[in-house]
């Protein structure tokens, strides 16, 4: 999304934007991936040939992401691609030239790559005419922005998060970074009544950390955090015999139940089953 941005914003935002995961295709195909090559130049060719991915993004914008995975044979000839601005595409004679802008990206440290000698050092230094470091969705200090930023973009329409439910997202982890955020949050508006988000709205993972067991976290709190996790675990309690108090007064009937919560079937049957409330054979 940050190098699509930067393309956006740049003088070849009416060029190609072109995308390959270094990571994702194996060694023995990124060559011609990234290359691509002429027609009859291995067995299995298409007939026709292929463009590779840097010429594909003449004029504009390539981005290479985990390039720290890029096999060393690779660096090299992409090093002589980014010097000479021209490719020659396996099985061709005469190179081809281009004008790409690369952005590259990886979660390794590069540095130490080049100390083993498994990643070229003036590959490093032409790529690197600025670094910027993206820092995790959970290190973000404008994530309650961006949890509403993206939302927004998925409802399409209004929205309402409740109070409880953005503490609780502003609380966890984002183990799965901007990804997860948007996967949750279509979620949640997949299964709201009217785009309001409440708690019972969220995945499981999303509220588990609230509900752990304490005992298995003594170690690594302090006696602060504990009695905190002893008073959401009593709340939580509490909501789940409410609600079995309600389902027994209804005499278990889902919908005269759901009514008087003013919230919808399929929402009720969620809180009965992240309260582990089961229906009993017989009516109360």
């Amino acid at each position: 999304a940050f190098a699509r941005a930067i393309h956006d914003e740049s003088d070849r935002a009416n060029g190609p934007f072109i995308a390959l995961n270094c990571a994702a295709i194996p060694e023995s195909l990124i060559e011609s991936e990234l290359f691509g090559y002429r027609s009859g130049t291995f067995t299995g060719a298409n007939k026709n040939g292929m463009k590779g991915k840097l010429l594909l993004a003449d004029g504009g914008t390539i981005f290479l992401d985990e390039i720290g995975d890029m096999p060393l044979p690779l660096q090299t000839r992409l090093l002589r691609v980014l010097a000479e601005q021209e490719i020659l595409p396996l099985g061709a004679e005469k190179p081809i030239p281009i004008d790409v802008n690369v952005v590259s990206a990886t979660h390794q440290n590069l540095s130490t790559l080049i100390a083993n000698k498994s990643f070229r050092e003036d590959l490093y230094y032409r790529l690197n005419g600025a670094t910027l470091k993206l820092p995790s969705l959970r290190q973000r200090l404008d994530k309650q922005h961006l949890i509403n930023a993206v939302f927004a973009n998925e409802s399409k329409k209004e929205f309402n998060l409740d109070s409880d439910t953005m503490s609780v997202l502003l609380q966890y982890q984002w183990p799965g970074n901007i990804r997860q955020l948007v996967n949750v949050a279509r979620y949640a508006l997949a299964i709201s009544d009217n785009n309001r988000i409440k708690l019972d709205c969220l995945p499981e993972e999303i509220c588990e950390p609230l509900i752990s067991n304490a005992v298995d976290r003594a170690d690594i709190r302090n006696e602060h955090e504990r009695s905190l996790d002893i008073e959401i675990s009593t709340t939580l309690c509490s909501k789940g015999e409410d609600l079995l108090e309600i389902l027994r007064r209804h005499k278990w009937n889902i919908s005269t139940a759901s009514n008087e919560l003013n919230i919808s079937r399929s929402t009720l049957y969620r809180r009965m089953d992240k309260y582990k409330i089961k229906q009993p054979n017989t009516l109360y």
